[in-house]
């Protein structure tokens, strides 16, 4: 399993977080940007500094890195 707990993950907001576990959890840019009271575009610059913080190159890698479960302690609430 990789590791992404280095300074990147340490370094997720909070939104970030919670927007990586809404899309883990199968939610559309629509509905993760409607829970947070943002924008769409507001939720896409979520998951574009996210991506870059865990240095993953593009969404497809991340959605397969949610779906397996790779990234379940760096989203974790409390991390």
């Amino acid at each position: 399993m990789p590791s992404f707990a280095g300074d990147g993950a340490k370094k997720l907001t909070p939104t970030e977080r919670a927007v990586l576990r809404a899309m883990r959890d199968g939610l559309s840019l629509s509905q993760i940007a409607a829970g947070l009271k943002r924008s769409e575009l507001t939720v896409r610059t979520h998951i574009r500094n996210a991506r870059a913080k865990l240095e993953i190159r593009g969404t497809g890698e991340l959605r397969r890195l949610l779906q397996t479960g790779d990234l379940d302690e760096e989203i974790a609430e409390s991390a």
